[in-house]
This record gives C-alpha cells, sequence and structure tokens, in this order.
C-alpha cells in the first residue's frame, strides 16, 4: 500500500498541461487554415471578375473594330480624332481615352456602348474609336508622292469594361490600318 501512496505524490499533472498546449497548438493551426482558405476563396473570386471585365473589354474591343468605317466622328458617342477630345483641332495633352467620362450617363455620351450584352457584368462595356487628325496618314514611300491606294489610315480602338463588380476594370487597345479615310 505504501508503494501507491509514493507514485500519487510524485505525479504533478504534467500530462494534463501537455495536452492542453497541444491542443491551443492545433487549434491556431486549424484556424490559420481557415483564414487561408477564405483568402484563397477571395482571390479566386477577384480573379474570375477580372477574367469577366478583361473577355466584355476584348468583345467591345472587336465591335469597335467591326464599326470603324460606318462612322462620323465628330467627338461625340464615341468618335473622335486622335489626341482631340474637344474637336477644336488642335491635340490635347491627355489621350481621348484616357480623359473621357465613360459613364453611361455621360450626357452627352462620350463613349459607345457594346450592343453584346455578356451576362454577369455590373454595367455593358463601352469603346470609342479615335481617327487620325484630318489630312494626316502613312505611306509606304517617304521620297515620292504616294499613291491613292498606298495611303494608311491608323484608327485606334480603345474598350472598356467591367466584370461583375464596378471594381475590375479592364481597358483593352487595338490599332487598326485602313485605306479608308475617316468619313
Amino acid at each position: 500500500m505504501k508503494s501507491n501512496h509514493l507514485l500519487m505524490r510524485t505525479q504533478s499533472g504534467v500530462v494534463l498541461v501537455i495536452a492542453l498546449i497541444l491542443l491551443a497548438i492545433l487549434s491556431m493551426i486549424g484556424v490559420a487554415g481557415m483564414q487561408t482558405t477564405g483568402l484563397e476563396e477571395k482571390m479566386a473570386g477577384n480573379m474570375k471578375d477580372k477574367n469577366l471585365a478583361f473577355q466584355a473589354a476584348e468583345t467591345a474591343l472587336r465591335e469597335g473594330e467591326a464599326a470603324i468605317t460606318l462612322l462620323t466622328f465628330n467627338c461625340t458617342n464615341g468618335r473622335y480624332f486622335m489626341r482631340d477630345a474637344n474637336c477644336d483641332t488642335f491635340a490635347d495633352a491627355l489621350e481621348v481615352w484616357d480623359s473621357i467620362n465613360w459613364s453611361a450617363a455621360a450626357n452627352p455620351p462620350r463613349s459607345v456602348q457594346a450592343a453584346t450584352n455578356l451576362p454577369g457584368l455590373a454595367e455593358r462595356p463601352r469603346f470609342v474609336i479615335e481617327a487620325p487628325m484630318p489630312g494626316t496618314s502613312s505611306c509606304a514611300s517617304l521620297t515620292e508622292p504616294c499613291p491613292a491606294a498606298d495611303i494608311r489610315y491608323n484608327y485606334r480602338v480603345t474598350a472598356r469594361a467591367v466584370g461583375g463588380s464596378t471594381n475590375a476594370v479592364a481597358i483593352v487597345q487595338s490599332v487598326v490600318q485602313s485605306s479608308t479615310p475617316p468619313p
């Protein structure tokens, strides 16, 4: 009997303390794992939103490229001359696409709303087309007069779109060369 009594006196509950420490460590690892999962979920949602905005901007860009020869460039509704947002024939300091109000509510409208409506967008994509300034063109020959068939005009099309929220914005741009002068 005496030996059992001595063993009980030497035990002081160290196993309980170690078990509680291990439980606390495992709890911290679990909480950190949950936070990481939540962050990854937000990142995936943002990536989807950004991709949706990019796809919508690409769609509007293709629509703008197809409309180049159909438009009259009068500085309204998305039709401008290069670096001339106010149609005074003087080059502005800012590019047109960087200085206009892209909002659909702008009065007068400063950009063209794309006809294609993709599902899941917060707003419809919009585009602007910039024609070369009147009288400017490019020619293959710099020394001889340029035949009319060799004259090329560079049109710049810029499209802007948002994703499922207005926080994800994509702006894409292309330059299209055409033999058709600005109408």
